[in-house]
């Protein structure tokens, strides 16, 4: 029979960005993308294509949003790869990952940490970046749980995308080997699993997501 600890891992939902994130959920606490933040994105905003994305499979869309828990649970974080010039770093309640002095790839499946999560509420973490513009009053930050700090960094100058967090559901995800796989043929509003990947703008909106994995490259997103 496989130990409790190993069947906990395969739950746990992840999230990707520059630098790749993964979030995993335990059964009991299923992750709800919600996507009315992006009603004020600019045209198009409800999915960016992922051009440019070394993750390797990388699903071919990721779609914008806020995570919420639908029931009381835990949540695990786990940093996948980065391939970014900045340093990018992922912060929740609880702990916090960099990419800095990490090599720039998508081979990591480290437990960054969980954190408790009710029911109905919007996950607390944030991606941010050392480098670019600072917008507003948010700095180089983006929260999951700050519908604002999410679009005046996606809108900064108006160019449509300028910093922002992608996601993308898990069909499968393996703590042990790091294997995962995308859903790629639609954007379901629920799953235990999700891929968070990190756009930090870098010296253009390149809109690769890959910049921090914990999820991918770009910090918890994307890399450059």
């Amino acid at each position: 029979m496989e130990n409790p600890i190993a069947i906990f891992r395969k739950i746990r939902t992840a999230a990707l960005t520059g630098t790749l994130l993964l979030a995993a959920a335990q059964a009991n606490a299923t992750l709800l993308l919600d996507p009315a933040v992006s009603a004020t994105f600019s045209p198009g905003a409800t999915w960016t294509g992922t051009n440019g994305n070394d993750i390797p499979g990388h699903p071919n869309r990721l779609y914008y949003g806020q995570l919420s828990a639908t029931a009381n649970g835990w949540v695990d974080f786990y940093y996948i790869g980065n391939e970014a010039a900045y340093t990018n770093t992922f912060n929740f309640n609880g702990g916090s990952i960099s990419t800095a002095g990490r090599p720039d790839n998508f081979n990591s499946r480290i437990l960054i940490g969980s954190m408790a999560v009710n029911a109905g509420s919007l996950l607390d973490f944030s991606m941010c970046t050392s480098g670019g513009k600072s917008v507003g009053g948010f700095g180089r930050c983006v929260e999951n749980d700050n519908a604002a700090s999410i679009t005046a960094q996606y809108n900064y100058n108006h160019v449509g995308g300028y910093r922002s967090i992608g996601y993308a559901a898990l069909s499968g995800f393996n703590a042990d080997t790091g294997q995962r796989t995308w859903n790629n043929p639609v954007n379901p509003s629920t799953s235990n699993l999700w891929g968070i990947f990190w756009d930090d703008s870098g010296a253009r909106n390149d809109d690769n997501h890959a910049d921090l994995a914990a999820a991918r490259r770009r910090y918890a997103a994307e890399v450059r």
